[in-house]
């Protein structure tokens, strides 16, 4: 059977999948609601049923890039799972949430009452109040490290000479048989032959 870290890892990454299909711009952010094992319900931040699927309105005084505000009748990612939950036959009683995103306040009440005994996530959120209200509530709360690695690739020719204008440095996300690039610097040259040589620091 699977260590715990291992199955965290895989329920996050599909907490990360439904997060894709939300439509709002600023934000998407993915549930899942795990028990004994077994997904018993999801979700992922959207407008009521019946509403058109635009989370955001523009607004010429906002702060925020673009002008973009989140509707007032938006349903966190969160609120969506739970009342999904509420609609079948199964229980969060003793069920364990994984969140892209730590819960705000409001959902943190939520997810108290729902019988919900831990919270996994993996980003952060502007005010950590709500997670702060699980752990009041006696509810284990838990932010998965991602475990990054150093890849260079590193013409031949060169070896280990560093010339900031031609290499390229990728920091990736360590995750099951594949990485994500996250930063990428490079320098194109005509007369390169592309026989690289990678090397994981």
């Amino acid at each position: 059977m699977a260590d715990q870290k291992s199955l965290d890892r895989v329920f996050l990454e599909m907490a990360t999948s439904f997060a894709s299909l939300s439509k709002a711009v600023r934000r998407k952010v993915g549930c899942i609601i795990v028990n004994d094992g077994q997904v018993i319900s999801n979700g992922f931040n959207g407008t009521p049923s019946g509403f058109d699927n635009n989370c955001e309105e523009y607004d010429t005084s906002a702060t925020y890039p673009g002008g973009l505000v989140t509707k007032a009748e938006v349903l966190h990612a969160e609120s969506n799972a739970l009342m999904k939950l509420a609609m079948s036959t199964n229980s969060s009683k003793g069920a364990t949430m994984y969140l892209t995103c730590a819960p705000c306040y409001d959902c943190s009440k939520l997810i108290i009452q729902s019988g919900v005994v831990r919270v996994v996530y993996s980003e952060g959120y502007r005010c950590l109040n709500g997670v702060a209200l699980l752990e009041r509530a006696n509810i284990i709360v838990e932010q998965y490290e991602k475990k990054y690695s150093i890849i260079m690739v590193v013409p031949l020719s060169t070896s280990w000479y560093f010339s900031s204008w031609w290499y390229w440095i990728c920091i990736g996300i360590n995750c099951r048989d594949y990485w994500l690039a996250r930063n990428l610097r490079y320098a194109s040259h005509s007369s390169w032959r592309f026989n690289y040589e990678l090397f994981c620091l």
